[in-house]
């Protein structure tokens, strides 16, 4: 059956989208005809019946691609209950995880909520949504949608990651970082292919943009109004992605407010900082534990290097 041998599973506001567009324009990739198919969530109750649902997601590729590819953050903090599944349907499946620092990951997903769901979040401030989310996480439980609760707990990289590599052999699993994507979009990209096994040097003369990044709009209404349409047109834009960057360089020039600024308050830091302090130092010790200690960013090195137990 024609289903992907490589999946980019997290975490979300990490630049999942961007690797996505970017190993799909190698000759060697074909990417889903939708980005995040959600498969392994959707149809987590009735997986094997399903698979022609799956398989159809990649119908378009030919035999000449090596790699086929989605990309679905969300199986990252659903590890608990994918990762046996996934590693039952996708035995030899390659697994490319990208996480992200969480205090930035926060101020991202507050970009998004204070424009997606503007009636209950457009009006808070950074500060206030932080403990908005806090007091929920110690009070909600998890449910079937996402809430507050998982949204803060979708930082616990180490807890998930550790439930892939109890199925997964740690070769399968490669760990990427945001960090490096910004920094270095062509040394990112090139560790990637070099996991994948595919010819690094078609990057050499590539042309590296930023894919779904948080923007501040001027008018919500036609943020709606774009994300409808680019929602409903989805499938197209994957197989014409030049159409794409032009219409979102006409949107961003129409009505990306490039002034906005986000205030972050010392004390907010702090407590974020405070919180993540040993889901961080966990993750540290885990990738220790795995071999993966090359190029760890310093948000990890900080939080491993303090005195006490993971």
């Amino acid at each position: 059956m024609a289903l992907p041998n490589c999946i980019i599973g997290g975490t979300s506001r990490a630049g999942s989208t961007s690797l996505f567009r970017y190993l799909t324009a190698h000759p060697q990739v074909c990417g889903s005809s939708i980005k995040e198919t959600n498969f392994f969530i959707l149809h987590l109750n009735s997986l094997e019946e399903d698979l022609d649902v799956y398989e159809s997601y990649f119908s378009h590729c030919s035999s000449r691609a090596t790699i086929r590819l989605e990309a679905t953050p969300h199986y990252l903090q659903w590890g608990e209950k994918i990762a046996h599944p996934m590693s039952r349907i996708l035995p030899n499946v390659k697994l490319i995880f990208i996480l992200r620092e969480p205090i930035e990951r926060f101020v991202s997903i507050y970009r998004v909520m204070k424009h997606s769901d503007y009636k209950k979040f457009g009006r808070m401030s950074f500060s206030e949504l932080v403990e908005f989310f806090l007091e929920e996480y110690h009070r909600a439980e998890s449910s079937g949608e996402l809430t507050p609760k998982d949204w803060v707990r979708s930082g616990y990289y180490a807890t998930f990651l550790s439930e892939y590599f109890k199925y997964f052999p740690k070769k399968k699993i490669c760990v990427l970082f945001f960090d490096h994507l910004k920094k270095d979009p062509y040394a990112f990209v090139c560790k990637a292919t070099d996991f994948l096994g595919i010819d690094t040097q078609f990057y050499d003369a590539y042309r590296f943009t930023r894919e779904n990044r948080s923007r501040i709009p001027r008018v919500v209404a036609l943020r709606y109004i774009a994300a409808k349409v680019n929602q409903r047109l989805e499938k197209f834009f994957n197989f014409h992605p030049n159409v794409k960057k032009c219409l979102r360089y006409v949107y961003c020039s129409l009505n990306e407010d490039k002034n906005a600024e986000i205030l972050i308050q010392d004390e907010t830091k702090q407590t974020l900082a405070e919180f993540y302090a040993p889901y961080n130092k966990e993750l540290f010790h885990l990738l220790q534990r795995y071999g993966r200690c090359d190029s760890i960013p310093d948000w990890i090195l900080s939080a491993g290097s303090t005195v006490g137990a993971p």
